[in-house]
C-alpha cells in the first residue's frame, strides 16, 4: 500500500503474538490472586442490595431486595467455575446476568437466569470441538458459591474444523507455571513478515467454490425485488461483474467526511441507473449519527456497558436508529464491540468490555435497537481489532481456543442476541489472514458455523 509505505518507511508487518492467552481482565486478575483497582461488575449507587440465589439444574432464579434509603436498580451477575481435566481454565467467567427494574426502599425482584451451553462451552484445539469436561461445574453468584452442576461425562456441543491455527507457535502463560510462561513479548515485533506467512488458501478442504447465480434472460429492478425476495438470486445474476463491483465498493463519493459526512454511499449510477436501486448512506455511531452536522451524543460504549442494562442499550439503540433513519442515513457502522484486552486500546471508549459474553450481549441489544428504528446495524471490527496503532499493518497472532472462545466468542455472543444485517471486516491480519479476503473467515465461520 503506497499510502503505508510513506507513512511507515520500510515497514513490512507489526505482529502482536497474544501471549496472555485466554487471561485477559478479570480472568488474569481472579486466577492470579493480583488486586485490581476496580473489579469487574463493580458498581458505584446510593442504595444497598441484598441477594439470594437457588440453584436448579441450568436455571438460577435470584431474589434481590432494595436494603437502602433510596430507590435503585441492581445488577445480578452469574460466574461458573469449569471443571479442569483436559484444558486449564480461568478461576471465573461471566455466564448469565441480569438488571432489575428500579426497585423502592425495601422492595424485592426475583430474577431467572439460564445458563446456556454457549456460556459453559470450552474450545478443544485437539478434537476441534467446543466441549465441557466432566466435572463440577460450580456456579456463583457474584462472589459467593450458590450451588454446582456435576457433570457426569465429557460433553461435546459442537464439532467443527481446524480453521484458525496460528502460523508461528504461541505458548501461552499457564497458572501451573507462572514463571516459567510469562508472556516476554519475544515474537511480537515489527518487519516479521517473512516469519509470519500469510496463507495463501485457508479454506477447510483445500479448495475455494463460488456459486453460480442464474440469469434472469430479463431485467428486474430493485423495486420488483422489494416485493418478491425470492428474485434475489436472479437479481444478482442479471449484473456484469464490473456492475457488481461498482456497487460493492460503497463509495459513490470517496470513502471519508466528504458531503454531509458520510462514510460511504451505494454506488448507483452509471450502468447500475438501470436498476433503479434505491439511494443507501452508511454513516459512523457507536454514539451517535457521525455526521459533519450537530447530532445527538450519547454515553460511549464502554459506559453504556458497564451499566450492565440490556434494555437501556437497546433504547439507546433505538434512539441513534430513529436519528439515522430521519437523516437519511440507512446504515449505522456500529456497534464496534472488540475487546478492552490493554486498558491502552485507543478505541477501548467505543467497544464494550473485556468480557465477551457481556461484549457480545450488549452489542447485540445495540444492534436490536437499530434494526427495530429501520437502519441496519454493523457489528465490527471482525477480528482481534485490539490496537488501535498502526492496525493497518498489525498481525494479531493467538491460539485458536483464545480466538473462538474470546476474540470470535463476542461476536458469536451477539449473533445469538441479535442477526445483524451486516459485519465489517478490520484492517488488521489475524492468524495468517486477511479478514476482509478469506473464505474461512467469512464463509466458514460467519456463515456456516454462526449462521
Amino acid at each position: 500500500n503506497p499510502e503505508i509505505a510513506v507513512k511507515y518507511p520500510g515497514a513490512k508487518f507489526v505482529t502482536t503474538v497474544y501471549e496472555e492467552g485466554l487471561y485477559i481482565g478479570y480472568r488474569y486478575f481472579d486466577t492470579f490472586g493480583v488486586k485490581p483497582a476496580f473489579w469487574f461488575g463493580d458498581g458505584f449507587g446510593y442504595t444497598t442490595f441484598t441477594q439470594e440465589g437457588v440453584l436448579e439444574g441450568r436455571t438460577v432464579q435470584v431474589t434481590v431486595q432494595n436494603t437502602g434509603k433510596v430507590p435503585g436498580k441492581e445488577v445480578v451477575q452469574i460466574y461458573v467455575s469449569l471443571p479442569e481435566k483436559k484444558l486449564e481454565q480461568p478461576a471465573l467467567r461471566l455466564a448469565a446476568f441480569a438488571k432489575t427494574r428500579e426497585l423502592r426502599p425495601g422492595e424485592k425482584q426475583t430474577v431467572t437466569l439460564h445458563l446456556s451451553d454457549s456460556a459453559l462451552q470450552s474450545y478443544d484445539t485437539e478434537d476441534n470441538a467446543f466441549v465441557m469436561e466432566e466435572g463440577l461445574v460450580r456456579i456463583f453468584l457474584g462472589e459467593t458459591q450458590i450451588g454446582q452442576i456435576k457433570n457426569e461425562e465429557r460433553t461435546v456441543f459442537r464439532k467443527l474444523s481446524a480453521r484458525l491455527s496460528p502460523p508461528v507457535e504461541v505458548k501461552e502463560i499457564s497458572k501451573e507455571d507462572r514463571n516459567g510462561t510469562w508472556p516476554k513479548g519475544g515474537k511480537s515485533r515489527g518487519v516479521l513478515d517473512d516469519v509470519l506467512p500469510f496463507s495463501s488458501d485457508r479454506s477447510a478442504d483445500g479448495t475455494q467454490t463460488e456459486k453460480e447465480f442464474p440469469s434472469p434472460g430479463r431485467k428486474i429492478t430493485f423495486p420488483e425485488l422489494a416485493e418478491d425476495p425470492d428474485l434475489l438470486e436472479a437479481f444478482v445474476g442479471q449484473m456484469s461483474d464490473d456492475e457488481l463491483a461498482r456497487l460493492s465498493v460503497g463509495g459513490a463519493t470517496g470513502w471519508g467526511a466528504q458531503d454531509a459526512g458520510y462514510a460511504g454511499q451505494l454506488y448507483t449510477g452509471g450502468s447500475l441507473e438501470k436498476y433503479e436501486i434505491p439511494s443507501f448512506y452508511f454513516a459512523d455511531g457507536n454514539n451517535g449519527v457521525n455526521l459533519t452536522e450537530p447530532g445527538v451524543g450519547f454515553p460511549v460504549s464502554a459506559n453504556m456497558c458497564a451499566t450492565w442494562n440490556e434494555e437501556l442499550m437497546e433504547r439507546e439503540g433505538r434512539a441513534i436508529g430513529t436519528e439515522a433513519r430521519d437523516r437519511g442515513v440507512r446504515c449505522i457502522l456500529a456497534p464496534a464491540m472488540n475487546l478492552h484486552r490493554n486498558i491502552l486500546g485507543g478505541r477501548n471508549a467505543e467497544y464494550f468490555s473485556e468480557d465477551p459474553y457481556l461484549a457480545g450481549r450488549m452489542a447485540g441489544r445495540q444492534c436490536q435497537g437499530l434494526e427495530k428504528a429501520g437502519v441496519a446495524a454493523c457489528i465490527k471490527h471482525f477480528f482481534a481489532n485490539n490496537a488501535e496503532t498502526m492496525r493497518n499493518l498489525n498481525h494479531s497472532i493467538m491460539t485458536e481456543r483464545t480466538a473462538r472462545e474470546l476474540y470470535l466468542g463476542a461476536f458469536s455472543y451477539a449473533l445469538e442476541t441479535w442477526m445483524p444485517a451486516t459485519v465489517m471486516t478490520s484492517y488488521n491480519a489475524a492468524n495468517g489472514m486477511y479478514p476482509a479476503a478469506y473464505p474461512v473467515l467469512l464463509r466458514e465461520i460467519f456463515r456456516t458455523e454462526m449462521g
